[in-house]
């Protein structure tokens, strides 16, 4: 009887010790340009500055895979004691946490900072000054500032995932394309290796300073349409997701602990199928699926969709689309239905959600994101340098 009650001990703690964050629906920068018209012009100006320089000159992070027009999921995270509340972008393409501080006034333009939610150190007990340069660059929108350190904490839908002495940045100046997103800030989810300042990341640091929530997480994204503030989907720190996710059927290691990185071995739609390799990441910060233009164009053309001029995307007439594209990584094909793909942009037309990816001469080459989550969830086992499928 004795170690049937330690058991069920044990067994309650790391139930216990599983916090599961919600993820809520929003309207991206991207859709709301492409209604307007707006998406081409923009579009065609970021792709000519993709790889933007640091600013002022001085050592910065640049986040080449990464610019958030596209995110559509957020987070709410409080940062402070009490805490502050914040809409964060949950990614695993990037390292640092920052949010938009109480001195960012202008930014890049009048508007950049006036609807953000702004941290505010002098109302928050646990706060420790840092003053250390912060700086990031992705795409065409930037965000610099300073680091400080508090107490974070994970909004769970049950108990929540509480980081003390957490290093974020606190941005005092953010550029006019941050200032169009629905976001607060970013959480991110990568590797120290790739963060500015080398600041450990929060999720890693919780795992450091808990030693009973485990070095995983798990990620259920839902396919949520034109929606704001809906539920669409979570993120699971510590564990599995058992209650929208089936179980594991394949491990694929990690060929880079920086991103969320591994080998691909090929890509296809019906009968034309790429067999180049790559290196790929798994990318929650972006609702495409990008690669080479080599690549991502021809089969963009074999399921019917054309690069739109007007929109800046690639479109096609909804519901027209069947089939599924298909993933070759380690020994298993990952097969993604291509309505997962698509995006109404009104009643008769579709985007489809592929990018080429061009700009990129270094690093990863596929990038892996919303559509990818919306066929499987996908655990990040950051003690095992792994990432594991399941069905979603």
């Amino acid at each position: 009887m004795k170690l049937i009650i330690i058991f069920f001990t044990l067994f309650s703690l790391v139930l216990a010790e599983t916090v599961e964050i919600s993820l809520y629906g929003v309207e991206s920068v991207k859709r709301k340009l492409i209604q307007s018209g707006e998406w081409g012009k923009y579009y065609t100006r970021k792709q000519s500055i993709l790889r933007k320089e640091p600013l002022d000159g001085s050592e910065a992070v640049i986040q080449q895979v990464n610019d958030y027009d596209d995110s559509e999921y957020v987070a709410n995270i409080t940062i402070g004691t009490p805490g502050q509340l914040f809409s964060v972008v949950l990614d695993t393409g990037s390292s640092n946490l920052w949010v938009v501080d109480k001195t960012c006034k202008n930014g890049a333009s009048k508007i950049a900072c006036s609807k953000k939610r702004k941290f505010n150190s002098s109302r928050s007990s646990t706060y420790v000054a840092n003053g250390s340069p912060f700086r990031i660059t992705y795409g065409i929108g930037w965000a610099r500032g300073f680091f400080g350190e508090d107490t974070v904490s994970f909004i769970g839908s049950g108990n929540n995932l509480k980081v003390t002495k957490t290093t974020f940045g606190q941005a005092e100046a953010i550029s006019e394309d941050n200032g169009k997103s629905p976001i607060d800030g970013i959480l991110g989810l990568a590797f120290e290796s790739i963060a500015f300042g080398k600041t450990t990341p929060a999720f890693i640091q919780a795992t450091n300073d808990n030693l009973k929530l485990k070095p995983m997480f798990t990620v259920y994204f839902k396919k949520m349409g034109k929606v704001n503030g809906k539920l669409g989907g979570s993120f699971t720190y510590g564990g599995y997701n058992t209650k929208n996710c089936g179980p594991v059927t394949s491990y694929q290691k990690l060929s880079s602990a920086t991103y969320w990185q591994f080998k691909m071995d090929s890509i296809g739609y019906k009968d034309m199928v790429f067999r180049n390799g790559w290196e790929a990441i798994s990318d929650t910060g972006t609702s495409v699926i990008g690669g080479p233009k080599n690549v991502i164009e021809p089969i963009v053309h074999k399921m019917g969709g054309v690069w739109n001029q007007t929109y800046g995307v690639y479109t096609i007439p909804c519901g027209t689309n069947t089939g599924f594209l298909q993933f070759k990584i380690g020994s298993t094909v990952y097969d993604i239905a291509t309505s997962d793909i698509e995006s109404v942009i009104r009643k008769d037309l579709c985007m489809l959600n592929m990018l080429s990816l061009d700009g990129l001469t270094s690093g990863p080459q596929f990038i892996l994101g919303a559509p990818f989550h919306f066929a499987y969830c996908i655990t990040y086992d950051v003690g095992n340098q792994r990432i594991a499928f399941s069905s979603n």
